[in-house]
Protein backbone atom coordinates (compact mmCIF):
# COMPACT_ATOMS: atom_id res chain seq x y z
CA UNK A 1 0.00 0.00 0.00
CA UNK A 2 0.95 3.71 -0.27
CA UNK A 3 0.70 6.50 1.59
CA UNK A 4 2.00 10.38 1.64
CA UNK A 5 4.96 11.24 3.69
CA UNK A 6 4.69 12.07 6.89
CA UNK A 7 7.74 12.30 9.49
CA UNK A 8 6.28 9.72 12.13
CA UNK A 9 7.93 6.83 10.13
CA UNK A 10 11.39 8.67 8.96
CA UNK A 11 13.29 6.95 12.20
CA UNK A 12 12.37 3.65 10.90
CA UNK A 13 12.67 4.64 7.26
CA UNK A 14 16.17 5.93 8.24
CA UNK A 15 17.10 2.43 9.80
CA UNK A 16 16.28 0.82 6.48
CA UNK A 17 17.92 2.79 4.19
CA UNK A 18 21.11 2.22 6.64
CA UNK A 19 21.00 -1.68 6.25
CA UNK A 20 24.13 -2.62 5.03
CA UNK A 21 22.17 -4.98 1.68
CA UNK A 22 20.11 -1.60 1.17
CA UNK A 23 22.36 1.27 1.40
CA UNK A 24 24.54 0.74 -2.07
CA UNK A 25 21.26 0.89 -3.81
CA UNK A 26 20.23 4.28 -2.39
CA UNK A 27 19.82 6.94 -4.80
CA UNK A 28 20.28 9.63 -1.96
CA UNK A 29 22.11 8.28 0.64
CA UNK A 30 21.85 10.22 4.13
CA UNK A 31 24.90 10.60 6.90
CA UNK A 32 22.64 11.27 9.57
CA UNK A 33 19.05 10.96 10.46
CA UNK A 34 18.56 14.75 10.58
CA UNK A 35 19.63 15.10 7.16
CA UNK A 36 17.28 12.51 6.49
CA UNK A 37 14.66 14.58 8.28
CA UNK A 38 15.42 17.75 6.68
CA UNK A 39 15.15 15.86 3.22
CA UNK A 40 12.01 14.34 3.58
CA UNK A 41 11.08 17.65 4.59
CA UNK A 42 11.73 18.95 1.77
CA UNK A 43 9.85 16.63 -0.31
CA UNK A 44 6.70 17.21 1.76
CA UNK A 45 6.71 21.16 0.83
CA UNK A 46 7.62 19.98 -2.82
CA UNK A 47 4.78 18.20 -2.78
CA UNK A 48 2.78 20.50 -1.35
CA UNK A 49 4.00 22.64 -4.36
CA UNK A 50 3.33 20.29 -7.05
CA UNK A 51 6.58 19.66 -8.27
CA UNK A 52 7.28 16.22 -6.68
CA UNK A 53 4.77 12.94 -5.99
CA UNK A 54 6.07 11.76 -2.85
CA UNK A 55 4.69 8.41 -1.15
CA UNK A 56 5.81 5.77 1.85
CA UNK A 57 5.83 2.25 0.89
CA UNK A 58 3.76 -0.08 3.45
CA UNK A 59 3.97 -3.63 4.13
CA UNK A 60 0.69 -5.99 4.59
CA UNK A 61 0.84 -4.34 8.30
CA UNK A 62 1.27 -1.09 7.53
CA UNK A 63 4.82 -0.90 8.30
CA UNK A 64 6.87 1.27 6.39
CA UNK A 65 8.99 -0.32 4.05
CA UNK A 66 10.22 2.17 1.41
CA UNK A 67 9.49 5.22 -0.48
CA UNK A 68 8.74 6.39 -3.83
CA UNK A 69 9.65 10.16 -5.10
CA UNK A 70 8.55 11.05 -8.61
CA UNK A 71 9.37 14.50 -9.79
CA UNK A 72 7.49 16.80 -11.99
CA UNK A 73 9.05 18.37 -15.05
CA UNK A 74 6.88 21.07 -16.41
CA UNK A 75 7.78 22.08 -19.96
CA UNK A 76 6.40 25.21 -21.63
CA UNK A 77 6.43 25.34 -25.36
CA UNK A 78 6.69 28.82 -26.76
CA UNK A 79 4.89 29.31 -30.13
Amino acid sequence: MLKQRDLHECHALYNLMTDPAVFPYVRYPCQSYEEYLFITKQLIVEEEQGTCISRTILDEIGHPIGTIDLFISIIELVS
